[in-house]
């Protein structure tokens, strides 16, 4: 065997590792009983989002108001919608699983 082959990893020289597969869980089916309140959670972001695209759209001007300490309405839903997304998550995160 050459030096090369010799400091070569495993793979190379052939050998390839068993790979003992169990079979995993199932995972919990959207249509599972308590699942439509995930959905819920996510319809309360996307109307969210969808609200600010809209005014960003439709009224532009309207974002640009001054609403708390100077800062204008912009930033400060879209840091809401940030926070909304960590409180949507972790919410979901804390509902039983449906199986």
């Amino acid at each position: 065997m050459s030096f090369f082959l010799q400091c070569a990893p495993p793979y190379v020289r052939g050998y390839r590792p068993r790979v003992h597969t169990t079979s995993p869980e199932p995972s919990p089916r959207s249509d599972a009983p308590g699942q439509w309140r995930r959905w819920v959670l996510l319809a309360v972001y996307v109307i969210a989002y969808g609200g600010f695209i809209g005014v960003t759209v439709t009224a532009p001007g309207l974002l640009a108001m001054r609403v708390a300490g100077g800062v204008n309405l912009a930033v400060v839903w879209g840091f809401a919608l940030i926070a909304l997304a960590f409180v949507v998550a972790l919410a979901a995160l804390r509902l039983p699983e449906g199986r």
